[in-house]
């Protein structure tokens, strides 16, 4: 766009602009192009940049030649219109650069403009997804992951093709965005990856990102201590109490009906006392009355067996992690939709270690993943994100649970009341401390 500033009295210069007296006549001196300001970029395959720079004297008159500059370069000196230089920027020319034009009239007077640009180079680092260094864990029980991996290229930018490769494998290429790949990790893909994406103009010249990515599992089913249920088809290693039972594939705590409880513990105690991670799946339907009331996963040390029609409420020797779906004020519930870490061991019922109602509605009826880690001295919650926590709580297992040689029962816990639900869990692993594991976790 041309802007004009029209002055009158005595000399002045402006940004972009400048007014000056010769010989009586009023000649105003312009730049045309580029704008104060302007940013020119390379695209991703060249290595240079045309500026034109153009003066224009919109009076007609006065003006006998014009020299343009950039920097301290000249660019030349011009005698008639149109008063227009090329300047060849090149990677080296990136950052910001004044243009001046030099106007002199028949008797060697001289007035100058100015103006400043900038050489921009986009950031050659355009794969998004995943991050340079990214972990991806597989699942535990069907150690295989689709990861997506996705390249975002400015427009304009002449590309004609993409294609992604993965160490020496190619993927799909394509010609026009999104330029997105699926890939399908499995457990013999463990280990550091290479991921390259190439991009190419119709003259067949390339330009490449590369990030690394590294693909772990926490555990097999083979690891000393730990178990995997990739569903429930069957129970054979579970001591399954009270109403809970095998519904199809899953693990049914409590059938949605009033007053029920179900308890599941694996047949014989863990080591929990140096640390632990679980992960599980779950999902609750069919709500009576706003549905109701909850389950727990449970670290007990009472008996392979134990029983309580209060669900985890009265495994006086344990700690429960509750998922609340009822809001009980007597109990100072936050929400009708929590999770809170319960003692019942050691020191009294009724006193939580740390609960949040920052999570996803877990009486949607749709599948949620839970991951829980202990260390000594923190318990970490997770719940469908499992890299980001949604609770994180200081305590020491065994100043709540009297363990036998830091070792426990883990399992479920579940209660209906008068408002009920289906509480199924769909999925179980669980991992002791020592057990080789990603290193994002």
């Amino acid at each position: 766009m041309l802007s004009r500033f029209v002055l009158t009295g005595a000399l002045a210069t402006v940004a972009g602009c400048g007014f000056f007296n010769i010989v009586d006549e009023q000649i105003l001196l312009l730049f045309e192009e580029p704008e104060d300001g302007a940013v020119f970029s390379f695209n991703l395959f060249t290595e240079e940049q045309v500026v034109t720079i153009t003066a224009i004297d919109p009076t007609g008159g006065g003006i006998t030649s014009i020299i343009c500059y950039v920097d301290d370069q000249s660019l030349g000196e011009l005698e008639s219109p149109p008063y227009s230089w090329e300047w060849v920027a090149t990677l080296a020319d990136t950052g910001s650069h004044s243009i001046s034009a030099i106007a002199r009239n028949d008797v060697g007077d001289e007035r100058e403009i100015v103006i400043g640009i900038v050489i921009a180079k986009p950031d050659p680092h355009f794969i998004q997804i995943p991050e340079d260094g990214a972990v991806v864990a597989l699942n535990w029980w069907s150690l295989q992951r689709d990861i997506t991996i996705s390249a975002e290229i400015p427009e304009g930018q002449g590309v004609a093709s993409v294609s992604c490769i993965i160490d020496t494998m190619h993927l799909e290429q394509k010609s026009v965005p999104p330029y997105s790949w699926t890939w399908n990790a499995t457990i013999e893909d463990v280990g550091s990856h290479s991921i390259q994406v190439v991009a190419r103009d119709i003259h067949g010249n390339e330009v490449a990102d590369t990030v690394e990515l590294e693909v772990c599992t926490s555990s097999t089913a083979q690891d000393p201590g730990t178990f995997v249920y990739p569903d429930f088809s069957s129970t054979a290693g579970l001591i399954l109490k009270g109403d809970a039972a095998q519904q199809n594939d899953a693990l049914r705590l409590t059938p949605s009906a009033p007053n029920q409880t179900g308890l599941a513990w694996f047949r014989s105690r863990r080591q929990v006392k140096a640390g632990f991670e679980t992960v599980f799946e779950f999902r609750i339907s069919d709500l009576v009355n706003g549905g109701g009331d909850n389950f727990a996963f449970v670290v007990q040390n009472i008996r392979a067996d134990a029983y309580s029609d209060g669900g985890y409420g009265g495994i006086w020797n344990g700690l429960a992690i509750e998922f609340d779906t009822e809001l009980n004020p007597e109990h100072l519930d936050p929400s009708p939709n929590h999770i809170s870490i319960q003692p019942g061991g050691l020191i009294p019922h009724n006193y939580s270690l740390g609960s949040t109602n920052q999570i996803p509605n877990m009486s949607d009826g749709e599948i949620h993943t839970v991951r829980i880690t202990y260390v000594p001295g923190t318990m970490i919650i997770y719940m469908d994100d499992l890299l980001t926590p949604v609770l994180n709580a200081s305590l020491h297992l065994d100043a709540i649970v009297n363990l036998l040689v830091g070792q426990a029962w883990v399992g479920f816990a579940a209660t209906t009341g008068d408002a009920w639900e289906n509480h199924d869990i769909l999925s179980w692993g669980f991992r002791p401390a020592g057990v080789p594991s990603c290193d994002a976790q």
